[in-house]
């Protein structure tokens, strides 16, 4: 799926990949990251862009220092129901299902219902 930064990819059974994480790159990051095809890509789009690890500390402001870490590449959608098709009072003629879910810590469910419904 398109998105403002790129593609997002859904997959069926993301349990296969349920171990996969992706760097946050950050000021202490550069230890974190342990294969050598990610560092390679990751160092090179520092280089291009000639930022380095150092650059995400910001003495200025110290909340948007970012040190860096491991993120779930994939995350998986827990405990999904859809309700009936109802009359949307808000929109005349129009109507809504209501949805519920769980999403693990920094996933974002505007994505997955753009994925339910693109």
């Amino acid at each position: 799926m398109d998105y403002s930064l790129g593609k997002l990819v859904f997959i069926p059974n993301p349990e296969k990949f349920s171990d996969l994480n992706l760097p946050l790159i950050g000021f202490g990051g550069e230890d974190l990251i342990k294969e050598k095809g990610i560092k390679e890509i990751i160092e090179k789009l520092m280089t291009e862009e000639k930022i380095t690890y150092r650059d995400f500390i910001i003495k200025q402001i110290p909340a948007l220092t970012l040190e860096g870490g491991l993120r779930a590449a994939f995350t998986k959608v827990k405990d999904l129901t859809v309700g009936k098709l109802e009359e949307d009072e808000l929109n005349p003629k129009k109507n809504k299902i209501k949805l519920t879910f769980s999403l693990g810590k920094g996933s974002y469910a505007t994505m997955v219902i753009k994925s339910m419904f693109n």
